[in-house]
């Protein structure tokens, strides 16, 4: 069974006369696109969920580009609970025009261990000014990575 989480991306739009457009990503948790996801004896315990303007998915590769850029934060939420498998499924977020990289990242913690970080996938989204996808949504051969 292979398992996509679906993340909806809403993106403001700048004219007033234009609605917001959806955009959904399809993130794959069980390896079957991203083997990073399906691979490794660690078991994946919580994830981090977010969007990186400026910049796209090659320069995103296990954590490098967190916090680069004023990023904006999916999951976990605002209230610091962990982004376990279950909370990924239908997240939203608005997305200004411009270039995001939107990033998963899977991670593991041991008994009284720091989290190591697994795997990552990144995916490109590209949102034009009339608030429409511009650009490739889809997980690239560089958006996936073994991180641990």
């Amino acid at each position: 069974m292979v398992a996509m989480v679906r993340v909806v991306l809403l993106v403001g739009a700048l004219a007033a006369c234009k609605s917001p457009g959806t955009i959904t990503l399809d993130f794959d948790l069980d390896g079957s696109a991203c083997a990073a996801f399906g691979s490794g004896s660690a078991t994946i315990d919580h994830y981090v969920l977010y969007a990186e303007p400026g910049i796209d998915c090659s320069s995103c590769g296990c954590g490098t580009c967190a916090g680069s850029h004023p990023a904006v934060l999916i999951c976990p939420s605002a209230n610091g609970a962990e982004c376990k498998r279950e909370s990924l499924a239908g997240q939203v977020i608005a997305l200004d025009p411009g270039i995001w990289a939107v990033v998963l990242e899977a991670y593991s913690s041991g008994a009284g261990s720091a989290a190591r970080l697994l795997a990552s996938e990144c995916i490109d989204v590209v949102i034009d000014h009339d608030g429409q996808m511009g650009g490739p949504a889809s997980p690239g051969s560089d958006g996936c990575s073994a991180c641990d």
